[in-house]
């Protein structure tokens, strides 16, 4: 059954399509249903298909598929496909075919009949594409995965929504997900909820213009456990730049964040007790003052100093004697309020900030003496630790070095007075 070229090609509808096809990356060919021995003809060609085989439209139009045959072309594949098409089915199947300057190619069809309402076939649509150019991007494409694979960098490619389409050995290492796992999971799956939401935002700023981001995330393991990566995201863009994968390149930070949080911590508090140090003390002293200056926001100062100390030492040897500090120190934090200030100013003297005038600030002092008495040192020494303490209130003009000489003046009162007590130069 023999149509004619215009009763099918001049269809609105099929116009319509066929300038859809001629957009299209694959081959797409249209012949009519002649099962003569001239063979079927073709009725439409698509410009990629003019590029796979280096005929132009008007040399194949009218002509049979046939002439891209060749002595390779597999002769019983032809044949299979010609009862599957004439019987209404769609045949699927790869054999040589040969383009104009004789270069063989393999070509993997498949072919579709058109029908009519009466269900006869009015034509074949034909949609090819070339294998042997597919395996050779399927060949680079196993040779860049396997290398992904096995760099140490951590690599996972997500599409445009953030869902994982690819995850390398060293991104399993980093959170313990399993590639399998990972496909089609949602990137959210890695949040830990202790990042700014602004960071989240210049993240997309940056994707949103293909540019590249980089920055630290802390980001949620498989198990639970937080973890630290230094990441580089970048848009994967087609040829007309418009972004189609974002591929994220991490490194493990954990270690290296940890120990720069530990530094961090160590510049600011006292490695033996945990208690803020001199250097943290300082700093929170002149922010009070600056309150002071500015609210007229009154503070006062406790230094406090246990008592017979260098006896412990002498006695029971420096570890026991490290062991009563720490012992101290804790006393301390909790016997003390919410907004108080604790820290360790140098051997076995502390230093407590309280937001208040000379009269709050004593009665802190003397309940710390009274909870001094109940310090568990967990059995390091026999005898009971005692504290005692010297309490001064800023004053306007005073300097920062009067208020330490007014603490310490009356911290030594107190040892005059026989230790475990609390005093300051002005008395009620």
């Amino acid at each position: 059954m023999i149509i004619k070229h215009n009763v099918i090609l001049n269809h609105l509808l099929v116009k319509s399509f066929l300038t859809a096809f001629e957009y299209s990356l694959s081959s797409l060919v249209i012949t009519d249903a002649n099962d003569s021995a001239d063979g079927e003809q073709f009725l439409y060609a698509n410009q990629a298909f003019v590029n796979q085989t280096g005929y132009s439209f008007d040399e194949l139009k009218g002509k049979s598929p046939r002439m891209l045959q060749g002595p390779k072309t597999d002769k019983a594949l032809l044949k299979a496909l010609n009862t599957s098409i004439y019987g209404g089915d769609t045949f699927v199947g790869q054999t040589i075919n040969y383009r104009k300057d004789g270069s063989e190619y393999i070509a993997r069809w498949s072919i579709t009949p058109i029908k009519d309402d009466n269900g006869h076939i009015l034509a074949f649509v034909s949609n090819q594409i070339e294998v042997s150019n597919q395996f050779l991007n399927l060949n680079t494409a196993k040779i860049l995965a396997e290398a992904l694979n096995q760099t140490a960098d951590a690599v996972l490619v997500t599409d445009l929504l953030g869902y994982v389409i690819y995850s390398n050995a060293s991104f399993y290492k980093l959170t313990g997900y399993t590639p399998d796992e990972l496909l089609g999971k949602h990137t959210r799956i890695f949040k830990s909820g202790k990042m700014e939401p602004e960071s989240y935002r210049q993240l997309w700023l940056s994707l949103i213009e293909n540019k590249s981001f980089e920055g630290l995330f802390t980001n949620k393991h498989k198990d639970g456990t937080d973890y630290f990566e230094y990441k580089t995201i970048t848009p994967i863009l087609d040829e007309h730049q418009r972004p189609m994968y974002y591929l994220a390149i991490s490194r493990d930070a954990t270690q290296a964040t940890q120990a720069m949080d530990k530094l961090s911590y160590l510049a600011h508090h006292d490695e033996l007790t945990g208690l803020y140090n001199r250097a943290k003390f300082n700093l929170i002293l002149t922010q009070k003052r600056a309150a002071f200056q500015q609210a007229g926001h009154a503070f006062s100062l406790i230094l406090g100093d246990i008592d017979d100390f260098k006896k412990i030492n002498d006695i029971y040897g420096h570890d026991t004697g490290d062991k009563v500090l720490k012992s101290v120190a804790d006393k301390l934090t909790n016997s003390v309020r919410h907004d108080d200030f604790v820290a360790r100013w140098g051997g076995e003297e502390f230093v407590i900030l309280v937001d208040n005038d000379l009269d709050a600030a004593m009665k802190v002092a003397q309940t710390l003496v009274r909870n001094m008495a109940t310090t568990d040192t967990s059995g390091a020494i026999a005898e009971p630790v005692s504290l005692s303490f010297g309490v001064a209130t800023y004053t306007e003009n005073m300097t920062l070095e009067h208020l330490f000489e007014q603490a310490d003046q009356a911290l030594y009162r107190a040892k005059a007075d026989g230790k475990n007590c609390a005093r300051s130069l002005i008395t009620r």
